[in-house]
């Protein structure tokens, strides 16, 4: 993956900052059975898609994200800084990493034992990801 970095007026960067080779080595899937293999390599295929999509911090206004990517066993593994209100072109399976990680909020609610009560709807997001030009 080449480096795809951008710097704001201030002189901050941010993108992809770093790129590094992965000690692990690929194995190409060869342990798993003909139909799940398949099924992984179709996953591998999708998830290195490059999108474009704007990152949200909804918990600050100026929040940023700074966060490795390596998916599967043999890729680079690649440093990432993510400003709010800006938009990236990143790899899908960064973009289902960050969308599928919520918090609980916390409730007000506590049970017999005294234990605070969390339900899904109580569930926030801080990062995530929107798709940009579809």
């Amino acid at each position: 993956m080449r480096k795809l970095i951008q710097v704001t007026a201030t002189g901050e960067e941010h993108g992809c900052l770093k790129v590094v080779a992965n000690s692990e080595q690929t194995d190409g899937f060869k342990n798993m059975k003909p139909e799940t293999k398949a099924k992984a390599e179709k996953m591998k295929k999708e998830e290195a898609k490059i999108v474009k999509g704007r990152y949200i911090n909804h918990m600050e206004r100026n929040g940023k994200l700074e966060m490795p990517y390596s998916r599967w066993g043999g890729e680079p593994i690649s440093m990432w800084r993510f400003l709010n209100g800006f938009e990236y072109d990143v790899p899908m399976g960064l973009i289902n990493q960050v969308n599928g990680t919520y918090f609980n909020k916390r409730s007000e609610r506590v049970d017999p034992n005294t234990k605070q009560v969390t339900n899904k709807d109580s569930r926030i997001k801080q990062h995530e990801f929107v798709a940009v030009g579809f």
